[in-house]
This record gives C-alpha cells, structure tokens and sequence, in this order.
C-alpha cells in the first residue's frame, strides 16, 4: 500500500512510479485523509483488461463529495489484440463485475486513460467493446432506383454512449440491389 495524505484543500498524489495519478479537487474531502493505493496483481478477470492498470484505492470508507481525477497509465504493447486504444476507458469492479465509470479519456500520445472517480474501489483500463450501430437517417430509410443516399453509422456502447475513433467499413451483402462507397454513400 501507498499512502498519500490529503485534507479539504485537495491536491495531487502520482503513485507507483508515475502509472497511478489522483487529483482530488477542493472541498472533495471534509477532513485530511489517508488515501491508499494498492496494486491488484490478480484482478478479476476481463479478455479487454490491460495487463498493469488495476489499482484498489482505499480506505474502505473513501468518498469524494465534488468527485476525483484517477489517471492510470498503460502499455500499448500489453493491449489484447482484440482491443484498439480509443476503445480505453476506466472501468471499477463492484458486485461481481467491470462496469464503466463514464467519464473516461484516452490520450493515446501519452497513453493515459483518465476519468472521474467517486471514491475507494477497483478500477482498471479496458477496452469497451461495440454493443451496436446506429444508422442514421434511421433504418436506413428508403432508396429509390437510380438514386443515392448518404448514411451514417455511429458505434455505441452498451449504455448507448457514442464510441470515438471506430472504423466503420461499409459493404453490401447484394450488389445486384444495392451498392455503397468507403463513404457510406
């Protein structure tokens, strides 16, 4: 464990060789606290969690009332490969399972992911996987013969939050009834 001790004024703890930065804000906290920082070397398991970024913060009745900045550093080299590095976010362990924090950034020139914390927890770097595409105009829309349509397609996750820096590749199952460009046109 890393202590770091902080009071109502806030202030900046980089713990664990730089991978691990808390910024509490002021007023966050009524009274001067011990925060803890811990390694988790076996967290529960996830195939989209960053091998390095798991982190317990603690004591057990930590909470921050205005919230706090948790910055966690990761390896691009240790991402799966089933992950890209805009698909990062901070997610906590709670009832049995990772759940997004909501909050989350990547910087992936410095690769840190950051995001706003309520208070003690697990919390490690994962990639957020695709739970659907939205098509706008919606449906698709009707496309008379010998005419164009421009669509757009939007990642989402599983809350329905907009997925940033996904690819989408357009193709048809049918060019005989209809076509469409890289463009989704």
């Amino acid at each position: 464990n890393v202590p770091f001790v902080v009071g109502p004024e806030g202030g900046t703890a980089s713990v664990l060789n730089s991978t691990v930065t808390l910024t509490v804000l002021p007023q966050s906290l009524q009274q001067s606290t011990t925060i803890l920082f811990a390694p988790t070397p076996s967290p529960p398991s996830d195939s989209r969690l960053i091998p390095g970024t798991a982190i317990t913060i603690g004591p057990e009745n930590l909470l921050f009332s205005g919230g706090a900045t948790l910055k966690l550093k990761y390896d691009k080299s240790k991402l799966p490969s089933n992950v890209i590095q805009a698909s990062l976010e901070i997610y906590s362990f709670a009832n049995g399972a990772w759940r997004q924090i909501g909050t989350s950034a990547v910087d992936s020139a410095t690769q840190v992911v950051s995001g706003v914390i309520p208070g003690r927890g697990t919390y490690a770097v994962i990639g957020t996987p695709i739970a659907r595409i939205a098509l706008t105009p919606e449906g698709g829309a009707l496309v008379f013969v010998g005419r164009t349509r421009q669509l757009t397609a939007t990642a989402l996750d599983g809350a329905g939050k907009s997925l940033a820096g996904r690819t989408i590749a357009w193709s048809t199952s049918n060019a005989a009834v209809a076509t469409v460009d890289a463009a989704g046109k």
